[in-house]
């Protein structure tokens, strides 16, 4: 007779995505533009966290705002991000929590974790960094967590010692063991190192131990952790996935490079509507100057131009802008206005 196992319960995972900074390092893509609403790859920025977090089985998503928080709650559409990938639309809810004051990682996620009114102590919540481009899945993020049943657990990238993003230490069974200079009593186990790439699954313990009001989570609730000696376990990625954040006009322009240098990666799935011309990225509607005989890293946006050059690198144009260049040669540019 063949023995029945019982079914192991599986908690709801609720969606989160810290976006409420105020994008000053951007500017002046975010003079009137909030930094989630910034179009990357031919879509805004948010909804490719968005995407992430519908494919590891959220369909309740909360996101915290502040500047120019009105416009997330008019643009963003979590349903229609599951009709894209052919999810339960009708079961997708959104909540955006517009903060009247900012109130860093850990007063944010509490907001959100109470905006979504998550009743059931054994429920979870995965969050994300909205200025984070990756390509990796969540879901063993979350086998990770449930597999080890720990109060929090944070994906990690494999970086070397020495490493100045390597601010993660971890022991040799995968537990962390210090958070940059938060630190605890099993801190000297540390073996190896990783960078944090944004993407950490928390509960109700975590969000207990968040103070009210502004703080980082690090210091405060998983500093409370670490010192108690509860378990934060590191997940690592595949260390050939793609992670940039976007967190100046530098990065956002490296972040299109390093889609470019990625032809495998799954964002291209998601990539709207395009085209290749002449070394460019051509969205619907999109013209190029008929000039032009070198691009590399060009991205034009839906029925917008580039015309009066030859030559053009690291190049973003935004939708229905009308560019007129008058040398011949383009380098390191966003366009937002003509």
């Amino acid at each position: 007779m063949q023995t029945q196992h019982p079914k192991r319960y599986l908690p709801k995972v609720y969606g989160a995505i810290l976006a409420a900074g105020l994008g000053t390092r951007l500017r002046p893509m975010t003079n009137h533009k909030p930094k989630p609403l910034v179009p990357v790859f031919g879509r805004p920025l948010i909804e490719w966290g968005m995407l992430a977090l519908a494919q590891a089985g959220v369909s309740s998503l909360g996101v915290n705002a502040y500047h120019l928080g009105d416009q997330l709650q008019q643009e963003l559409d979590f349903g229609k991000i599951h009709h894209e990938l052919d999810l339960q639309a009708q079961n997708a809810f959104l909540s955006v929590v517009n903060e009247p004051e900012l109130l860093g990682t850990g007063g944010g996620l509490k907001g959100i974790w109470q905006a979504l009114k998550i009743k059931d102590p054994s429920d979870l919540m995965l969050a994300i960094n909205g200025d984070a481009l990756f390509d990796f899945s969540l879901e063993p993020l979350i086998n990770t967590h449930l597999e080890h049943k720990a109060m929090s657990t944070l994906a990690l990238r494999p970086v070397e010692t020495g490493d100045p993003f390597g601010r993660i230490g971890v022991d040799a069974s995968g537990r962390v063991v210090r958070i940059a200079e938060v630190t605890g009593p099993l801190s000297h186990t540390e073996v190896r190192v990783g960078a944090f790439t944004g993407a950490q699954l928390l509960g109700q313990t975590v969000i207990d131990l968040i103070p009210e009001g502004f703080c980082d989570i690090f210091r405060s609730a998983h500093r409370g952790l670490l010192e108690t000696k509860q378990e934060i376990r590191a997940h690592f990625v595949d260390a050939d996935s793609m992670w940039v954040d976007v967190g100046n006009t530098e990065r956002y322009l490296s972040a299109h490079q390093a889609l470019i240098n990625n032809p495998s990666s799954s964002l291209w799935l998601h990539v709207p509507p395009h085209q290749r011309e002449r070394g460019a990225i051509l969205f619907e509607g999109a013209q190029l100057a008929p000039q032009l005989q070198y691009a590399q890293n060009v991205w034009i946006g839906q029925n917008a131009s580039l015309s009066g050059v030859t030559s053009a690198q690291n190049v973003v144009v935004w939708p229905e802008i009308k560019v007129e260049n008058t040398s011949s040669e383009l380098n390191d540019q966003v366009f937002i206005t003509n």
